[in-house]
């Protein structure tokens, strides 16, 4: 599958047929997030011509062009033959962190409407920009290698697991996007937000667009987050097994272990089976913070360890070596 589009395979129907393949996606089951800018028209009119049945526009309530904005949207819909449906964002708006709030509630948004209506895949149009974008965001915040790997192409949803996220036009430059939807005569509309220097994300935009080094361009900073991706599989795969040899969970729920299996194993390994073990039992969103999960696994080891709380889930010793974890009572 040749996802590079300087070898001649521009952006097309046909593309996102083949990525879609590659993904075990099936159109006809797929649902399309559509703001009505360029990324996304040129997702939505590609899946008409590949059989998709509906779309979601969001309106957050925050700006007052949103409805004509949708309304845009529904109008290209109309003449593609896809149903479309705008859902509204309700009730009080946040004050602060405005932009991560707003993308949590449309994807509970949108995630929800998809659950409920039977299909198993919502698209959006992130691309090689955002992939980019997103590094540099998790390169500031600190993040290790599960940060910077970015993007999946495909992830269960947050709100509604069985609802897949897919993003299939993360290896596309934008540009490819655009040159389609000026093939096909189209216009798009234009998020003003996407100019606006208060938010980091237009501020690493710009960075991108006029990087110090050759090297800092977008589609290299989006490879080497596809080839930390890899490396994020390889841990994984290493974690499955360790979890699966050293820890047994009852059926109320209690996980137990021994801190001698901790022996002869690499830290990383180590971390991430309790980053990803604290987050399923305590039933949170994301996993501890490390720098406290570093603190933890450090007072656990010890003989002396007789308890401690992180993430929603309390740990306990049953013994010079043997530990055990739960949630917490007021988590549950």
């Amino acid at each position: 599958m040749n996802n590079d589009t300087r070898d001649g395979l521009a952006y097309s129907a046909a593309w996102l047929k083949s990525e879609l393949q590659g993904l075990w996606v099936n159109p006809s089951k797929c649902v399309v997030a559509v703001s009505g800018g360029a990324d996304s028209l040129a997702l939505l009119v590609a899946m008409a011509e590949l059989g998709a049945k509906a779309a979601l526009t969001v309106d957050h309530g925050l700006r007052a062009e949103a409805a004509e904005e949708a309304a845009f949207v529904k109008s290209c819909c109309d003449d593609l033959g896809i149903k479309h449906h705008t859902l509204n964002w309700d009730g009080a708006k946040p004050n602060a962190n405005i932009q991560a709030e707003a993308r949590d509630a449309r994807y509970a948004l949108m995630e929800n409407w998809c659950a409920d209506n039977g299909y198993a895949f919502l698209l959006t149009a992130h691309h090689q920009g955002d992939q980019a974008e997103t590094f540099f965001q998790r390169l500031a915040r600190g993040s290790g290698i599960y940060g910077l790997a970015a993007m999946r192409a495909v992830g269960r949803g947050r709100y509604r697991p069985e609802v897949k996220r897919v993003k299939p036009l993360l290896d596309l430059p934008k540009a490819a996007l655009v040159e389609y939807l000026k093939s096909k005569r189209l216009d798009w509309i234009e998020d003003p937000s996407n100019q606006d220097i208060s938010y980091d994300r237009v501020k690493i935009r710009q960075f991108l667009e006029n990087p110090p080094l050759d090297g800092l361009a977008s589609d290299r900073i989006a490879a080497t987050a596809k080839r930390l991706s890899r490396a994020r599989a390889a841990l994984n795969h290493y974690i499955d097994r360790w979890l699966a040899d050293h820890v047994t969970i009852d059926e109320l729920g209690v996980a137990r272990f021994s801190v001698t299996a901790f022996e002869d194993v690499p830290e990383e390994i180590i971390l991430r089976s309790f980053a990803s073990l604290i987050q399923k039992v305590g039933g949170a969103d994301y996993v501890p913070r490390f720098e406290k999960l570093e603190a933890l696994m450090a007072a656990i080891r010890r003989e002396e360890f007789s308890g401690a709380t992180l993430g929603g889930v309390q740990f306990i010793s049953e013994g010079l070596t043997e530990r055990a974890l739960l949630r917490e009572f007021a988590a549950i």
